[in-house]
């Protein structure tokens, strides 16, 4: 994503006239943004401070970068099960576990059932068949050259 050229401080300090009652037409001919701009930045940090602005975007930038090993997903997906039968909906017990629900759904397709030592041998054997795909196709490529070469070989009656 492109890099803002505005502080969060800015950004605040033009939301802030907006609450005010300024025109917002006026606000973002005064900072040079355009009204979407002024309208995406006022549905992301409506009412926050500076400082709250920057833990939102630390947040952000943490829960992009998550990534969860097969146990950790495993075991996430029994807290989600755990709050979905006290009488939970899913959107609550993902948001619990910090998930959403698209998330939950599909870890739930992948690893639904599984018991802890499952998704080591589900690794080992995707892994495997790549390993065998790869050998396939070589050997196509193999038993190609040599049609093609026999083809040359033969006698043109």
């Amino acid at each position: 994503m492109k890099a803002s050229r505005f502080t969060d401080a800015q950004k605040a300090f033009i939301l802030k006239q907006g609450e005010e009652g300024l025109p917002v037409a006026e606000i973002c001919r005064k900072a040079g943004i355009s009204q979407a701009t002024y309208f995406n930045w006022k549905k992301k940090y409506g009412g926050l401070l500076p400082d709250e602005m920057r833990r939102l975007k630390l947040l952000e930038d943490e829960m992009a970068r998550k990534r969860y090993s097969d146990e950790d997903v495993l075991k996430l997906l029994r807290e989600i099960e755990v709050h979905l039968a006290s009488g939970s909906d899913v959107v609550s017990a993902c948001r619990s576990v910090g998930v959403s629900d698209a998330t939950y759904y599909n870890w739930r397709k992948r690893f639904g059932g599984m018991g802890k030592s499952q998704p080591s041998e589900l690794r080992a054997l995707e892994k495997e068949n790549s390993r065998l795909k790869k050998i396939v196709a070589e050997l196509e490529l193999d038993k190609l050259i040599l049609k093609e070469s026999l083809d040359f070989l033969k006698p043109k009656a």
